[in-house]
């Protein structure tokens, strides 16, 4: 299962979107000098005690981060069903550029409620794209796994 190179960029790929989860993708400076970082989870006012929400959890994005990860563990486990591997990785690929492009409007639409001074992105917000490639290549891998058997079925 682990041992073949599709389900090392699966489980690498999940990895990056839990990472993704809880990391903070862009910093605001609001106009009275307020510091506020976007999240995947909300927008948070950084205070020196704590970080303290204020804008509302954005739901449809934690519920499509979350439908992605359990995509890429399903793939992961459904190893001996290259097929339904392969469908789940064009699935998880679409979800994931709906994601970046819901994720874009999230923080631009921030930036504007906010009237944002300035504004920083974090190296964080690249997962998803970098998730999108590993994922690309797991497929690919899958495929050329399903071509191998295939073959080896003609020979017979």
């Amino acid at each position: 299962m682990i041992q073949r190179i599709q389900s090392l960029y699966l489980l690498a790929a999940a990895t990056l979107m839990i990472l993704f989860a809880f990391m903070p993708a862009a910093e605001v400076l609001a106009p009275d000098n307020q510091l506020f970082e976007i999240r995947m989870s909300g927008t948070y006012q950084i205070l020196p005690e704590s970080p303290v929400l204020t804008g509302y959890v954005w739901w449809p994005m934690l519920i499509l981060l979350a439908a992605i990860i359990m995509l890429y563990l399903a793939a992961i486990f459904l190893y001996k069903k290259r097929s339904v591997q392969m469908r789940l990785c064009i699935l998880t690929m679409l979800l994931l550029i709906g994601l970046t492009g819901y994720m874009i409007y999230y923080i631009i639409g921030a930036f504007r409620a906010l009237h944002a001074a300035e504004h920083s992105y974090k190296l964080i917000i690249i997962l998803p794209f970098i998730a999108l490639i590993l994922t690309g290549l797991a497929f690919r891998a899958i495929r050329r796994d399903e071509e191998l058997i295939r073959s080896v079925d003609r020979i017979r």
